[in-house]
C-alpha cells in the first residue's frame, strides 16, 4: 500500500492556498471578475494535473529564496 503514496509538500499547499484566498478577496474588492475567473482557472488546471494550481509561486520564487 505505501508504494502507492505519492510525497506531499505541505509547503506548496500552503502557498496554493493562500493565493486562493488572496486573489480572490483581491478580485473582490477591487471588482475584477477576469481576476476571479483566473484563480478558477489555475485551480481547474491544478485539478487535472493533480498539482497545486500555484504551486509554481511557491517552487519557483520562494522556496529558492529561503523563504
Amino acid at each position: 500500500m505505501s508504494e502507492n503514496l505519492q510525497k506531499i509538500d505541505h509547503s506548496a499547499l500552503r502557498v496554493n492556498q493562500a493565493m486562493i484566498i488572496l486573489l480572490s478577496i483581491l478580485a473582490f474588492i477591487i471588482n475584477q471578475a477576469w481576476l476571479a475567473l483566473l484563480v478558477g482557472l489555475v485551480m481547474g488546471i491544478g485539478s487535472l494535473l493533480k498539482i497545486p494550481g500555484f504551486g509554481w509561486i511557491y517552487r519557483r520564487l520562494l522556496k529558492p529564496r529561503g523563504w
